[in-house]
C-alpha cells in the first residue's frame, strides 16, 4: 500500500504490531496470508488518535471505519475508503 497505518508498517518491519489494535484469535500473520484476529474495541482508534496523531475530527463520535481503512490505502494519505 502506498499509504500505510503505522502499525502495519511496523508489522512489515518485523515487529509484532497487529496486537496494538487486535487480539490474536488463531494463526498469526505471515507474508503469504492474513492472521486471525479480533478487533480490541470499536472505539479504539481514539486511544492513539486523540494524542496528536489524528485529524481535527478524531474526537468526533462515530464509526471511524465507516470512512477510513485502518490498514491503509493506495489512493488516500488519510486512508479514506472512497475519494470524495
Amino acid at each position: 500500500m502506498k499509504h500505510m497505518h503505522g502499525p502495519i508498517g511496523a508489522e512489515l518491519a518485523g515487529m509484532p504490531a497487529c496486537v496494538i489494535c487486535h487480539i490474536p484469535n488463531g494463526p498469526g500473520c505471515t507474508p503469504q496470508r492474513k492472521g486471525l484476529f479480533q478487533l480490541k474495541a470499536k472505539e479504539m482508534c481514539v486511544t492513539c488518535h486523540t494524542k496528536g496523531t489524528g485529524s481535527l475530527h478524531a474526537n468526533a463520535a462515530g464509526n471511524c471505519l465507516q470512512c477510513h481503512d485502518p490498514h491503509g490505502s493506495n489512493r488516500s494519505p488519510y486512508m479514506l475508503r472512497k475519494e470524495g
